[in-house]
């Protein structure tokens, strides 16, 4: 990256997204307060967006998000299910054995390389090489004994963080927010797919502020869709579907669980959107707030991490996971690895082309 920066004028460029704060280039290239929140996007950077640094993050995300077809809004028809789907179709496709409700406990390490797995139930699972999809953390200090690893490697995985979690609520309702107040009332209401709820940039600083202190933000900041407007398949008749992606959140409150403070926090959001369309709360049938600890309940992410390690400076492009582990024939292929989280599949192609090389290599 550096050098292409270099002879071709993008030296400036380069060092202010290493070296700047999201909210520093905002300021300097913005004038309207709007404006400024808009483009810091809160679902860009996991960092405090007013550190050094964490313009990198935006501008790598940025670039993620550029894979989005403008004609699907970022909605999947038949929901996120539908992706995983798709790809297990292809996989057998190939001849690929997928087996789910088959937990590894373990992965079997002989003559210092992985050759198999250790199912929950006993069953032992040989092969030449051990990929996985896991988050770091987890992989490393679950499915490994100790010995196995070497102290080195523990410490350094025990190092990375994962302190930037974030919340997912979701409800069903009877009608679709009125945004009238804003946006007129001629807006076309079966076209707006997505609202991103963001006033000012201080709401960023207060909201990171409030997580830092590991305690739940009055300063939700959100991005809001509103699937079912695109995909009327999810809903059964009338009515419609909301999700709001909601940060910062910490993975442990200071005081209290996630489960005791569910209801403040989920009201404070339902209050929040209320404010930009009156008729949010009195439409609403159900409601449901995922919170860090139910992710990682439900799907192992260590500390509700949907993006496995924080996307901050210090973890970010050859300082993320590497595809290839200090163990032989074990490797990574989640989101832990470059170039992070997100709907991509980007780590996957990488590791998978890894793999590949060091097959050709004779590695295994």
């Amino acid at each position: 990256m550096v050098a292409s920066a270099r002879g071709r004028g993008r030296e400036r460029v380069l060092e202010k997204l290493v070296t700047s704060s999201h909210i520093d280039l905002v300021e300097e290239y913005f004038e309207d307060e709007h404006t400024r929140a808009f483009v810091t996007d809160p679902g860009s950077h996991e960092s405090n967006p007013g550190s050094p640094g964490s313009m990198l993050c935006a501008a790598i995300f940025g670039a993620i998000a550029s894979g989005t077809r403008n004609e699907d809004a970022g909605i999947i028809r038949g929901g996120m299910g539908a992706i995983s789907d798709a790809i297990s179709r292809a996989a057998r496709s190939f001849g690929a054995e997928i087996r789910t409700g088959a937990p590894v406990v373990r992965v079997i390490v002989e003559g210092g390389a992985a050759s198999g797995v250790l199912l929950e139930d006993g069953e032992e699972i040989r092969s030449r090489l051990v990929i996985s999809n896991a988050d770091p953390k987890r992989s490393f200090t679950k499915l490994f004994r100790p010995e196995d690893l070497g102290e080195e490697t523990l410490k350094r995985v025990k190092r990375l963080k994962t302190k930037s979690g974030c919340l997912k609520f979701m409800a069903a309702m009877r009608e679709l927010p009125d945004l009238s107040a804003y946006l007129g009332t001629g807006y076309d209401r079966d076209n707006l797919v997505g609202v991103k709820i963001l006033p000012t940039v201080d709401h960023y600083q207060r909201s990171w502020d409030d997580a830092a202190k590991r305690k739940p933000t009055r300063f939700p900041m959100m991005g809001v869709q509103l699937p079912s407007v695109a995909d009327r398949g999810l809903v059964s008749d009338a009515g419609h579907t909301l999700g709001a992606y909601v940060v910062y959140a910490a993975p442990h409150l200071a005081d209290g669980s996630w489960d005791d403070a569910r209801q403040e926090v989920a009201n404070c959001i339902i209050d929040t959107i209320s404010e930009y369309a009156p008729n949010f709360r009195d439409s609403l049938l159900d409601w449901t707030l995922v919170t860090p600890a139910d992710i990682e309940e439900r799907t192992g992410m260590t500390d509700g991490n949907i993006r496995h390690l924080d996307m901050i400076p210090s973890q970010l492009l050859s300082q993320r996971q590497p595809y290839r582990t200090t163990l032989k024939r074990f490797y990574m292929c989640g989101a832990g690895t470059h170039p992070g989280g997100e709907v991509h599949g980007a780590p996957g192609h990488n590791a998978a082309h890894a793999i590949l090389n060091d097959r050709q290599r004779g590695v295994f």
